[in-house]
């Protein structure tokens, strides 16, 4: 399932601005939603209910963070870690790194 330009993506407020990334793909029924969740991995564990998220269109990220568009066409249920613009892990939904 590709995202498209207009199909959203939500990450944590200040996420984008973080070296290294934490991406997760959900499965979702919510129209033009692409299910990807971004957050700062550094951050992740930090997390509570009450921090605030941000949707975007997923085009924004071109501007904001390029290198994430390459994994976008990726299924629900995988994981993608990233430093700055490089790939630096790819998990499947049974957790085996695919990125060498």
């Amino acid at each position: 399932m590709p995202v498209r330009y207009d199909d959203t993506v939500t990450f944590w407020k200040g996420a984008l601005d973080q070296r290294q990334l934490y991406l997760e793909r959900l499965a979702t029924e919510v129209p033009r939603s692409s299910g990807w969740r971004i957050d700062g991995s550094v951050m992740r564990q930090e997390r509570t209910d009450s921090d605030e998220t941000e949707t975007i269109p997923s085009h924004r990220l071109l501007k904001d963070r390029p290198g994430v568009l390459a994994v976008l066409a990726l299924p629900p249920g995988y994981v993608v870690l990233m430093r700055w613009q490089l790939i630096e892990a790819v998990f499947t939904p049974d957790n085996k790194n695919v990125w060498e």
